[in-house]
């Protein structure tokens, strides 16, 4: 995490100094700009309503079309975060450090609630393609990414795990997930151990586009 004034330039480069902002911004707006991935943390667990409370202000993010098709499991059973744990950490993709996080919660997109509608009101189902499972998992996205903010708010430490999806069969058998709910992302979470590091970023020349691709 950088406590410097320049934290756009540190990150993007220097293309990005004409988008630095003062110091009588929103602290948000440093809380974004400096934000980094923890991977270390206190042993402690944070608070099952503390979780809830992250979970509610997570889901206040907007959903498409008002369908709500996300949903987030806190995983606090021992045994079955143990046994998640191990399926993260081990195999040829395996990161060690997620075998005893303190905090783990899975992000899940969910397409089943709009089929139960149809099913509850006789209509058919006529989205059924790559647009049902698009939309479910940009949700689950953007509920991802506003717990990420709240928590950090809140002086917790999280990292996103991309790596629940190479097991996504094993955990839908785990997390007992009917179908048509998938594992979109989990989050390891807890009480920083150390202060988390900056990472470098694209410059924005390369990745924002101004009204045309090129």
């Amino acid at each position: 995490m950088s406590n410097s004034r320049t934290p756009f330039v540190d990150r993007f480069g220097p293309d990005a100094a004409d988008v630095e902002f003062g110091g009588d911004a929103p602290s948000l707006l440093s809380q974004l700009a400096a934000r980094g991935s923890v991977r270390k943390f206190r042993p402690d667990t944070v608070p099952y309503l503390t979780l809830r409370r992250l979970c509610a202000l997570a889901l206040c993010a907007p959903t498409k079309s008002d369908l709500q098709q996300r949903d987030i499991i806190i995983i606090d059973a021992p045994s079955l975060k143990s046994r998640i744990g191990a399926l993260l950490a081990d195999g040829p993709l395996g990161q060690k450090w997620l075998a005893n996080v303190p905090n783990l919660l899975i992000f899940c997109g969910n397409n089943r609630r709009q089929r139960r509608i149809h099913t509850l009101r006789d209509r058919h189902f006529a989205n059924d393609h790559l647009d049902a499972f698009f939309n479910a998992a940009v949700d689950a996205a953007i509920a991802l990414s506003a717990f990420v903010i709240a928590a950090e708010a809140e002086g917790l430490g999280v990292c996103p795990i991309s790596a629940v999806r190479i097991h996504s069969d094993a955990l839908s058998e785990l997390l007992k997930l009917p179908d048509h709910v998938f594992p979109v992302a989990g989050l390891a979470m807890g009480y920083p151990a150390e202060a988390p590091q900056l990472s470098m970023r694209l410059p924005l020349s390369v990745t924002v586009h101004h009204n045309t691709f090129i």
